[in-house]
């Protein structure tokens, strides 16, 4: 009628992301007894079965799912039933920071020297790394720009610095603009700022051993660490 406004349509949901739209999917595999139809799993896990079709076609081509046909019952094409592989086991999302945050508390626990004994990890962590002919030695002259470049790699964002001392060449400051590790910081900095430390002795110990570290500052300027090697023996 005339005068009379049309009923607004209710807006639609903003679409799940597709991450976790096939996690559920997966779970409600996962938890099942054995193999099952779409309509089982589209109840599990709360979606369409338009939707969990989609999902399962792309999870079976991944290899996380597994697809056969159920055995015949009657007239009718046989329904294809679902279930979760063994690679369905570790597919799903992974926690590494619980993981860090038990192994940072079981160090500071069982450690007499957590910050030694975090350096410790760290170097050898860097040497494990850079196996013996890993990386080419030199003259040394450019290992605190080789360990740069690899603490760039690794997610430190590492810049060099002028210091004391570096227009005679032996003395070199790196500075550290991001920290990979901030989650552990904030819950352990003494054990866990020495791993940085131990990583860059590590490499430049790999790289021939011309130069050391010789502090570690964090926060030194604000917003960044101070890394300081010096060529060994000076």
């Amino acid at each position: 009628m005339a005068g009379i406004p049309r009923a607004r349509r209710a807006a639609a949901p903003p679409p799940e992301p597709t991450g976790a739209a096939r996690e559920r999917v997966v779970s409600a595999l996962l938890g099942a007894p054995g193999p099952l139809p779409i309509d089982d799993i589209a109840a599990g896990a709360g979606m369409p079965s338009t939707t969990v079709r989609f999902h399962l076609n792309r999870l079976v081509e991944e290899g996380v799912v597994a697809a056969a046909r159920a055995g015949a019952a009657g007239r009718g094409r046989p329904r294809m039933l679902y279930a979760a592989t063994d690679k369905a086991f570790s597919a799903g999302p992974q926690n590494d920071r619980l993981l860090a945050d038990v192994l940072i508390h079981h160090l500071v626990r069982e450690s007499d020297d957590p910050a030694g004994a975090a350096e410790r990890a760290g170097r050898g962590w860097a040497e494990e790394v850079l196996e013996p002919g890993a990386v080419a030695p030199g003259d040394g002259a450019d290992d605190p720009a080789r360990l740069v470049g690899l603490l760039d790699d690794w997610g430190f964002s590492p810049v060099m610095a002028d210091g004391p001392g570096a227009e005679d060449g032996d003395r070199r400051t790196i500075e550290l603009c991001r920290c990979p590790f901030a989650h552990g910081v904030e819950q352990q900095p003494d054990a866990v700022c020495p791993v940085h430390r131990g990583i860059a002795a590590g490499v430049l110990e790999r790289l021939g051993g011309a130069w050391r570290v010789v502090d570690l500052v964090p926060h030194s300027p604000p917003g960044r660490c101070s890394l300081t090697c010096r060529r060994a023996g000076r």
